[in-house]
């Protein structure tokens, strides 16, 4: 049985990754990208050519902020046979109707952005489709249904192995790829340009002010992440370069000394 993992080609803009994950003739979406016709248009294509021959069983969300979910209920309806995969803790925000502004946070931007900006995306799946991960961390394979029941499908044990790293969302995950030493970071770090059009070289980072809840806690996250095993991190914001081990262990070392 083949293990593989890439990135959805041509659907990066605006530097917001999805990963596509093989298991023989299965696949797993980890994310779903920005909503808009536009995104809409390239992802669902993109899918349909990577799964052509298998398909895709699971829909599994690192968190439920608008850039990952836009387009979570287009692929659902597209792929009826996905079932969508979340932890536990995120589920009243991605698809239980509570907003991310109730979140008590240790910052202003936060505490403002999320009182402006609306919850652009409504999702509304159905019970039986729904799938959670719970505790800190964890295989993949241990995923259960939303009333307990065993899932329709589940990945073999050993393949994806999930993190909770709750200081941009309290159910944010980051996952282990095992077969390739992929650590698929979620939004703890960003690796993008800067300036103007983001035309800048890639630079490892925080993500943007505002967008997290507790930046104590993302400190902490960063720091939890460097010491796993892993040989190339992909932040979801991210040229879709990489970043090696190396030098996501030197981030978190200058985070704990500016601590």
């Amino acid at each position: 049985m083949g293990y593989n993992i890439q990135l959805i080609p041509k659907v990066l803009e605006p530097h917001v990754s999805m990963f596509l994950v093989k298991s023989g003739k299965d696949y797993i979406l980890i994310d779903a990208g920005w909503p808009g016709k536009n995104f809409t248009d390239r992802l669902i294509p993109a899918l349909k050519d990577a799964t052509k021959g298998g398909t895709l069983r699971c829909i599994l969300m690192t968190h439920g902020h608008v850039d990952h979910i836009g387009n979570l209920m287009e692929v659902a309806e597209t792929f009826p046979d996905a079932q969508v995969a979340m932890h536990i803790l995120e589920a009243p925000y991605l698809a239980g109707g509570v907003s991310y502004g109730s979140i008590p946070a240790d910052n202003l931007a936060y505490s403002i952005l999320r009182k402006v900006l609306p919850e652009f995306v409504k999702i509304h799946l159905p019970v039986h489709r729904i799938l959670y991960l719970s505790g800190e961390e964890g295989d993949v394979s241990e995923v259960k249904g939303a009333t307990g029941q065993p899932p329709k499908w589940a990945p073999p044990k050993g393949l994806l192995q999930y993190v909770r790293v709750p200081g941009h969302a309290p159910g944010q995950m980051a996952f282990i790829h095992k077969p390739s030493g992929s650590l698929l970071m979620a939004d703890t770090m960003a690796n993008v340009g800067g300036g103007i059009l983001q035309k800048q070289s890639p630079k490892l980072g925080l993500v943007p002010p505002g967008s997290s809840y507790n930046l104590t806690q993302g400190t902490q996250d960063i720091i939890k992440l460097s010491g796993l095993d892993f040989t190339t991190a992909f932040p979801s914001h991210d040229h879709a370069t990489g970043v090696p081990k190396a030098a996501v262990v030197e981030f978190a070392q200058g985070l704990q000394s500016a601590a």
